[in-house]
């Protein structure tokens, strides 16, 4: 059984109505789509090196409080709808009757966070608090990603997040990502969306093995040009902790 909170990173195959029964065997390939999991939710939610994350402007007190004080009996039911919609059109699912379910929609849009750290470079400093609304959410808006993807506390149970790991358009799941990680090239893109390719919906492929996943990765943290995270022309800052 997983703890309360740890769902949101386990496979899609064990959250499934036959996993939390124990029909489902746990084996290597779930792991390594576990590890998929953490890696989208950090590159949803940090937006480059030095602990810049983003922030969902909503205070989160006020959204716990929200979902506390409404607790609808058809909230798996309408999760599920959602989700099955979002498939179906190849869109972000709609906000549905209850503004409290597990919605793209319940968090605004993000900001880029002050860095916390104590390395920031010259060009970080101007430019670090500027909210990055604009480049975040293309066009379609369809780029705002679940709430159990986001910190805070929610409704979606272990069944809702399978649905959703099954039904997430491909094309919308790279949208998601922050714009650091959208904004990090072509190679970085094919990589992620191979794995996307392997561990998003509900396909029925051979299982990827740890060699192939580990080259996949290798390929898209190579393809990150290094003066992104390692500027060598700038004068770096080195402040007390």
């Amino acid at each position: 059984m997983a703890f309360q909170g740890t769902f949101p990173f386990m496979a899609g195959e064990l959250l499934s109505d036959d996993g939390r029964k124990g029909k489902v065997i746990h084996q290597a390939h779930h792991d390594l789509e576990s590890f998929f999991w953490v890696l989208w939710i950090i590159c949803v939610n940090m937006n480059g090196p030095y602990y810049m994350h983003q922030i969902w402007k909503d205070k989160l007190e006020d959204l716990t409080k929200e979902l506390l004080s409404n607790t609808p009996k058809s909230g798996t039911a309408a999760c599920r709808s959602a989700s099955r919609s979002a498939a179906k059109h190849n869109t972000a699912p709609a906000n549905p009757t209850n503004p409290t379910l597990c919605t793209p929609q319940l968090l605004p849009a993000p900001a880029v966070s002050k860095p916390l750290t104590t390395i920031v470079t010259v060009r970080q400093q101007d430019t670090c608090h500027i909210p990055d609304l604009a480049t975040h959410i293309p066009s379609d808006g369809g780029s705002q990603p679940p709430v159990w993807a986001t910190p805070g506390v929610h409704k979606c149970g272990a069944g809702d997040v399978s649905e959703w790991k099954r039904n997430i358009p491909i094309p919308w799941f790279y949208n998601c990502l922050s714009p650091y990680f959208r904004n990090a090239g072509q190679k970085f893109k094919d990589g992620f969306m191979k794995l996307c390719d392997h561990f998003a919906q509900d396909t029925k492929k051979t299982p990827i093995t740890h060699a192939t996943f580990l080259m996949i990765l290798k390929d898209m943290c190579d393809s990150i040009p290094a003066g992104i995270d390692h500027p060598s022309d700038e004068k770096v800052i080195i402040k007390e902790a």
